[in-house]
């Protein structure tokens, strides 16, 4: 008894004091457009090669070709980063990535141009906007977040912030998590990461419990084949409002590499509304931590305080 007193009196806390620190050097992030010019044939290699069809060719109404990347689509395989290179795609070390809004992991840039389109219709110039939803320069730092509101009708505007606000008061301080995997392990093994004594998730009001029937949020990873289309849904219904809906990985975003197969593996979208989308393959610890506190309300600047 007294050697483990000892043990656990003297041993270091392991605990990370930075909150959201940066992908270290040497480790693959997902990729992100630089808006930096590609050329046609260069984008063609690209959308060819990219296994997940995450990277595709696309022309515009106005006749523009442009070459398009879905983050939540993303496998980080690395074919774009390490196999083929190319100026203009990066690591993107960020591990703030979950966004509200589908659409706001895809972006594009124009074929032999430098400005960079997002969902959003936004260019931009020395500063682009990104997959993620956060403002960065060509160095990657992060510099804002963009608001869900942006660029929506003012009736839309007005309904979206009532509803933050409402559960930013309900979830703020504290949230019931269930956890719902569809088939995907190294996602499951991601969300245990968070909730080690390096991460800790429940020192900011994140709890895992055991029922639906118990939970705020339900954490979904996998790509949601057919025969769990049913079980999802049931285990949603077992929830009290308000409920969340957070997927988590590529393959809950948008199927991953099973998307369109004949198992219906479309992700979590196809069955459930979602609430917050994580991309990653697998997402970082902290990733899935900041999508979570997305859930909850809590605003990126500052989001943990």
């Amino acid at each position: 008894m007294i050697r483990l007193l000892n043990y656990l009196i003297t041993r270091k806390i392991a605990t990370s004091k930075a909150l959201f620190a940066p992908l270290g050097d040497g480790v693959r992030g997902l990729p992100m457009l630089t808006g930096e010019s590609i050329s046609e044939a260069e984008a063609v290699e690209l959308a060819e090669g990219c296994p997940a069809g995450a990277i595709r060719v696309l022309e515009k109404e106005d006749g523009r070709q442009v070459l398009e990347m879905d983050r939540g689509a993303c496998t980080t395989c690395g074919f774009c980063l390490d196999v083929y290179p190319t100026a203009a795609i990066k690591s993107d070390p960020n591990t703030m990535i979950a966004t509200r809004k589908r659409d706001q992991l895809i972006s594009s840039v124009a074929l032999n141009d430098t400005s960079l389109d997002t969902a959003s219709g936004v260019a931009g110039d020395t500063a682009c906007k990104t997959a993620s939803g956060v403002k960065t320069d060509t160095a990657g730092g992060v510099h804002e977040f963009f608001e869900a509101a942006d660029n929506l009708p003012q009736d839309a505007i007005e309904s979206d912030l009532a509803r933050e606000n409402l559960i930013s008061k309900i979830f703020g301080r504290s949230i019931a998590i269930r956890v719902v995997s569809t088939g995907c392990s190294s996602c499951d093994l991601e969300i245990g990461a968070a909730g080690n004594p390096i991460f800790d998730m429940e020192r900011f009001g994140m709890h895992v419990v055991a029922s639906p029937r118990f939970a705020d949020v339900l954490l979904v990873t996998g790509p949601v084949p057919k025969a769990m289309h049913e079980p999802l849904r049931l285990c949603y219904e077992a929830m009290s409002e308000p409920r969340l809906v957070v997927a988590v990985g590529s393959c809950a975003i948008s199927g991953g590499v099973l998307k369109d197969s004949y198992a219906q593996a479309n992700g979590v979208g196809a069955v459930l509304p979602v609430d917050v989308f994580i991309p990653g393959c697998p997402p970082h610890p902290w990733s899935i931590i900041d999508g979570i506190a997305m859930a909850m309300g809590r605003k990126r600047q500052g989001r943990l305080k």
